[in-house]
């Protein structure tokens, strides 16, 4: 492919193909660092808005929070938010955590409680979403069942190309 650009653009053609080559490896490779560097960036920006907003949350809303995991947990703040955000429907989600709440005494009807827990959950989330930036590594990350080229790309390139891992395979097999 990058001969047939040669063809085209003679003043390329001074440079020899391999030079070529090693320049957009090398430029390509620059270029994920300056990516690698913001994902980096963004993850730490995101775990301490992710720790102030948790910490900042008054007692009432901790326990609250505390009460939708059927487990002990210490993070339990990360957890349901991340939960929330990382669902395929975050309001369907919210509205199952709701359903999971135990019913609160200051209720007489478990509907009204539920009710209570959903507004509660759906301004938590809200405010959640608002304070805390979704961290880059998880909208770069590439998934296999979507056909986004060029997540497929910077994420093959990033970990590295098929025919470094094919040549892995083949010596591994040859073992």
């Amino acid at each position: 492919m990058i001969k047939d650009y040669l063809d085209v653009f003679p003043s390329l053609q001074a440079r020899s193909y391999e030079k070529w080559c090693a320049f957009l490896y090398h430029a390509g490779h620059g270029y994920l660092y300056f990516l690698f560097i913001d994902q980096v960036e963004s993850d730490k920006d995101y775990q301490n808005k992710l720790i102030s907003f948790c910490s900042n949350l008054s007692t009432m809303n901790r326990d609250f929070l505390r009460d939708l995991r059927k487990y002990d947990s210490l993070n339990y703040c990360q957890e349901i938010f991340e939960d929330i955000r990382a669902s395929a429907n975050p309001e369907l989600e919210v509205t199952r955590l709701a359903g999971n709440a135990p019913k609160l005494k200051i209720f007489a009807s478990k509907e009204a409680s539920y009710s209570y827990s959903l507004i509660k959950l759906e301004e938590l989330y809200r405010t959640f979403d608002r304070q805390v930036p979704t961290p880059l590594t998880r909208e770069r990350a590439y998934d296999s069942n979507d056909t986004d080229w060029l997540k497929m790309l910077t994420s093959t390139t990033a970990h590295g190309d098929t025919s470094d891992n094919a040549s892995t395979d083949r010596k591994r097999d040859e073992h």
